[in-house]
């Protein structure tokens, strides 16, 4: 069964979705959750190349998929429970959910992976899906764990932390070995990890995206770990995000540094609204800090701080 003469709108969580007529760079494979209308059930033994014969694991689709060839994953409404990474380890793939945050990949509490989606590729994009993080998680999606992986972007998706875990990112870029250069993380819903994003690679731009602070010890919305070998982490761009502190998180910074970064990467910080959350001055390209909205903070002094 082929994609032949099927026309597709998929929504995404982005607003910009994809047309699907009959993807001439690649092929497109479908996951579903329950049985398709007028179609078989799921089942990997499926083509998944037609949304009446839908796949029915999202890792089936990724092993399906050709390195490089421009691939597409659509994942049908409903929830993906796992159980292991999903790893993502070829070149030039993109997976869509179908609606917006209609497709929900979970990691349930216990019996779910640490790790949710692990990429390790270049040229990815993830639009709309949600991902829904028990308490085991130690990273929600993570970039470059295994080998570097740079043009990725994440745009419109929705991650739900617990707020309770002591050690759980939301999107981790980079690993200070493996260089996550070129990322992209465009109008997310990031809610309450202890680390909204790590910054961990070269040149990430961070837009528009919403990223929610817990109260949970030593959380921050944007964390700047000490570096590793890859050097300088140059040139960040962090505009037009709103960061909140949730419950009586208003001493939680947005941006946290590890250690004294005498040489830490330049960025621009500007255009973000703030509410609840703590500001702190620091030394660290302060003059890269420019016209942001502050709301209910508990100082007036540049959203940065060291330690």
């Amino acid at each position: 069964m082929s994609n032949a003469g099927q026309n597709y709108v998929v929504g995404g969580g982005s607003g910009r979705g994809a047309w699907l007529l009959n993807n001439p760079v690649g092929a497109i494979f479908w996951v579903a959750a329950q049985a398709a209308y007028e179609g078989i059930g799921p089942s990997n033994n499926n083509s998944g190349l037609s949304p009446k014969s839908p796949l029915s694991t999202i890792a089936q689709a990724i092993t399906n998929c050709v390195t490089g060839r421009g691939d597409r994953i659509i994942l049908m409404p409903g929830t993906y429970s796992i159980t292991a990474a999903l790893a993502l380890d070829k070149n030039a793939v993109e997976v869509y959910s179908w609606m917006p945050s209609a497709a929900v990949i979970s990691s349930p509490a216990t019996t779910g992976a640490a790790t949710v989606l692990s990429i390790d590729a270049n040229d990815i994009l993830v639009d709309g899906v949600t991902f829904s993080c028990g308490d085991q998680v130690t990273a929600c999606v993570d970039i470059a764990n295994n080998a570097a992986s740079n043009r990725i972007a994440l745009r419109g998706n929705t991650l739900l932390g617990s707020g309770a875990v002591s050690t759980a990112k939301g999107v981790k870029i980079g690993d200070g070995t493996n260089d996550a250069a070129d990322v992209l993380l465009d109008g997310n819903f990031i809610d309450r990890f202890l680390y909204g994003v790590v910054w961990d690679g070269t040149r990430p731009r961070i837009l528009g995206n919403n990223i929610i602070i817990p109260s949970t010890a030593g959380s921050a919305g944007i964390h700047v770990p000490a570096r590793g070998s890859i050097g300088e982490r140059s040139f960040g761009v962090i505009r037009g995000n709103g960061f909140t502190g949730a419950e009586n998180a208003g001493t939680k910074p947005v941006l946290l540094f590890s250690g004294a970064e005498a040489s830490s990467p330049m960025y621009l910080f500007s255009e973000n609204h703030l509410a609840n959350v703590a500001s702190v001055t620091a030394d660290i390209h302060p003059e890269g800090i420019v016209m942001n909205y502050q709301g209910n903070s508990t100082a007036t002094t540049p959203v940065l701080i060291t330690g």
